[in-house]
């Protein structure tokens, strides 16, 4: 996944091609004879996934979006590995978006289905983490 903007346009352009084939190959799969409902299911949710984040990645192409502290960047819902020096061996992820930071939980709700994803999904996301960050609610 892409994890910032380097400052390149041409590393977002290269980006954008990589999400491009990305779908290209996931379609070939869903196309395939043979595949059962549940892994076609997955496929599609990747399917819808990853266009969403080439258009998004379009978007920034497009604004020549070159600093990881612009907000057309920091809108996006991201996760990252964090470097925590402890003893255990579990892996940290963490959730950012805007100025909002969250420990992934791990809550896996199981494969659901998805329509699309729209501007309108993106700022309900950005709503719900403010009001998380704020340690409100939201029900969309």
């Amino acid at each position: 996944m892409l994890d910032s903007p380097s400052g390149s346009p041409a590393a977002l352009k290269k980006c954008r091609q990589a999400f491009k084939k990305k779908v290209e190959n996931y379609i070939e799969l869903v196309e395939k004879p043979g595949l059962d409902k549940i892994s076609r299911s997955k496929i599609v949710a990747l399917i819808i996934i990853d266009e969403h984040n080439r258009d998004i990645i379009e978007q920034l192409y497009i604004k020549k979006v070159q600093s990881p502290r612009h907000f057309d960047w920091l809108q996006q819902l991201r996760f990252r590995k964090d470097t925590r020096e402890d003893q255990s061996e579990k892996l940290y992820i963490i959730a950012d978006q805007t100025s909002c930071s969250f420990d992934y939980g791990y809550e896996y709700q199981g494969n659901n289905g998805r329509l699309v994803v729209t501007p309108l999904t993106d700022r309900a996301y950005m709503t719900l983490t403010n009001a998380l960050n704020m340690q409100r609610g939201g029900a969309p």
